[in-house]
């Protein structure tokens, strides 16, 4: 049983952790880049809203006639009305902004004969605008990390009705908090959890439950935020979230075994903590010192997440390594001296 649980082990830790070390994530899932609109003269049934921070851009149409979208250089882009949602694909792609890695942009925009495609039959649209996001996989260089700052301003303009409009927005850098806060929190849960689980078995069992709990709600509240992604939700997560899913049922298996008496549970309590954990830390811990997080779960709620499911499983990790083996989780009396005993 040890020798498979040490393999399941080696598999969860050599798992890709998540989508943080692949295309854009690091920087603007988590991090302290915010991509927002700052004002513009968007007349009334024209909506512009920023999506999963500024990976995409939605513009909605309830004006009921039709609005085109304007590329850099004036050539329409999109155009969206009662009749659904356009593209002119004869435009090359969009310019990469400097600093930035993407496709290379290269033609006139301004000289393409319009080609317009269909979309969908909903006056919305959602693209991809360079300027707006930060594609890098790495964060932009700042003069003064301490200090909000603008990266760059951006602009939608659109034409309703042979009249020009736009949207402005910026893509700033805002600092985020200290952290050593929120890892003092943990240290305490976990050492207090520690001396506290070390030999109770049930209550390991249910302190593992409730990191489970923490860790999955802080990962799917992170998935849901998900939302300006081609792959959609559930191929992010089977892409990325099911080393995180196994770490959760591991977690949830071993408390249920500590809770029930059975045979191995502390053994298991070991290896879910420490998937839990692993996961917890290497993955999710710079949500205590970000700003941004594209969670639809408050920021500060989602700290408080991260730093409690940190500190109780490593509070499991220890108490198992303190204790491996315990007689009763809960005191039983001795039937020779008449005494409690734990």
């Amino acid at each position: 049983m040890r020798l498979v649980l040490l393999v399941l082990g080696l598999l969860l830790l050599g798992a890709p952790a998540s989508a943080h070390d692949t295309g854009h994530a690091p920087p603007d899932q988590i991090g302290n880049l915010r991509t927002v609109v700052t004002g513009g003269d968007l007349p009334a049934g024209l909506t512009l809203d920023v999506l999963e921070n500024g990976r995409q851009l939605r513009l909605r149409n309830s004006a009921g006639r039709d609005a085109v979208v304007l590329a850099d250089k004036g050539a329409p882009r999109f155009r969206l009305g009662p009749g659904g949602a356009f593209v002119n694909s004869a435009l090359p792609d969009e310019e990469t902004p400097h600093g930035d890695h993407g496709p290379e942009h290269t033609g006139d925009t301004a000289e393409h004969p319009v080609q317009w495609r269909q979309l969908s039959t909903e006056p919305v649209i959602s693209w991809h605008d360079h300027t707006a996001h930060w594609g890098d996989a790495n964060p932009p260089a700042i003069a003064d990390p301490s200090a909000r700052s603008v990266i760059r301003p951006w602009t939608v303009r659109v034409l309703l009705d042979g009249e020009k409009h736009e949207a402005r927005g910026e893509l700033q850098w805002v600092p985020g908090p200290s952290p050593w806060p929120w890892a003092a929190v943990a240290l305490v849960v976990a050492a207090a959890g520690a001396w506290l689980l070390r030999a109770r078995d049930r209550a390991l069992g249910f302190s593992l439950g409730v990191v489970a709990l923490l860790s999955a709600v802080h990962g799917l509240g992170l998935l849901a935020g998900r939302d300006a992604e081609p792959t959609g939700r559930g191929a992010i997560f089977l892409a990325e979230y099911l080393p995180a899913l196994a770490g959760w049922l591991l977690a949830g298996a071993a408390g249920w075994l500590l809770v029930t008496g059975k045979r191995d549970g502390r053994w298991f309590a070991l290896l879910g903590a420490g998937a839990v954990g692993v996961f917890t830390v290497a993955r999710d811990l710079v949500v205590l010192s970000s700003s941004t997080s594209v969670s639809v779960i408050p920021l500060w709620i989602d700290r408080g997440l991260v730093t409690l499911a940190a500190g109780l499983a490593t509070a499991g990790v220890i108490a198992v390594l303190w204790q491996p083996k315990v007689g009763n989780s809960s005191p039983q009396e001795d039937p020779i001296q008449g005494k409690m005993t734990l």
